[in-house]
């Protein structure tokens, strides 16, 4: 429910927060199941939208491959230290060499459509009800169609942060522009924005380029941040020129300490530090590796 300016309170959308043409939405498809917290009001383009019709028709039943799910500490970024349900999802477009979740790509996944969705919710809130967010990686989350997924996690209450790589919309040669990726603003908290830079690269791969401002531009109406793992002059230098290129504001780039495992990152976490400290970007430390090293869904 909501105020208008008269004072009166209505019903609105649940997602978009409009109140003309509400309907119904029963969260398990059952409709003859009326109990309260199965009924979420929607107006009638998100109710669309939610089952895939409309201008978003699909003719297919919607499935979004999904890596592995699990509850921890977000690792990285402003959110750090922060207890989280993570859901990474199955495939990238990019191939890079330097990847801690390669097997995001290359290895098993399973396929969830709606009702599983709204079971991993349920089971989410059942399992640890004081955490509020969700963080959706991968892989590279954008590659598939992530905004049935986005409108369940809102109506569960949940916060979400998405993890990208930022080459979009290039990625897989499609152009469909960040608005119509997510659907509505009020489906994302936060983006996390991870840049690769050549080290990362096989060889003659120019990921770094695909970075760009009209890219970057299209987050700039959202909370977002820009990470970069870094571990070299030559990879800091590559950093403050995406950044300069993408005009990307100096508070909002985290630095992280390159390695796969604990050694490694602590080795290269000093020189960081000082680089953080020189141009004014902040620190990440990649909390996981720091603590569980290279065990993985932790």
């Amino acid at each position: 429910w909501t105020t208008n300016t008269g004072g009166v309170y209505v019903k609105t959308c649940e997602i978009c927060d409009g109140y003309v043409n509400l309907v119904e939405h029963h969260m398990d498809l059952d409709t003859n199941n009326n109990i309260r917290e199965n009924k979420k009001y929607l107006c009638r383009q998100c109710h669309d939208n939610l089952h895939q019709r409309g201008y978003n028709f699909r003719k297919t039943k919607w499935i979004i491959k999904v890596s592995e799910e699990f509850s921890s500490l977000q690792g990285e970024g402003t959110t750090q230290g922060t207890p989280v349900h993570f859901l990474r999802l199955f495939g990238c477009n990019l191939n890079c060499v330097f990847c801690d979740s390669n097997y995001a790509k290359v290895g098993e996944y399973k396929e969830m459509d709606y009702l599983d969705a709204v079971r991993l919710c349920k089971k989410w809130k059942k399992r640890n009800p004081l955490i509020n967010r969700v963080v959706i990686t991968g892989g590279e989350p954008f590659i598939q169609n992530i905004v049935p997924l986005l409108m369940i996690m809102k109506l569960f209450g949940f916060k979400t942060e998405i993890e990208t790589n930022g080459t979009l919309p290039l990625a897989n040669g499609n152009s469909k522009p960040l608005c119509e990726r997510i659907y509505h603003r009020n489906l994302i908290d936060q983006f996390n924005i991870s840049p690769k830079l050549k080290g990362s690269q096989p060889k003659r791969a120019k990921y770094y380029r695909l970075v760009n401002a009209s890219n970057i531009d299209q987050y700039k109406d959202f909370n977002y941040i820009v990470k970069f793992v870094v571990e070299t002059n030559e990879e800091l230098k590559q950093v403050l020129e995406i950044q300069k290129r993408c005009k990307i504001p100096t508070e909002k780039i985290w630095l992280m300490p390159k390695g796969e495992t604990r050694e490694k990152q602590l080795k290269t976490i000093e020189t960081v530090i000082k680089w953080c400290m020189e141009y004014g970007f902040n620190l990440a430390s990649r909390l996981h590796i720091l603590v569980w090293d290279k065990k993985r869904g932790v």
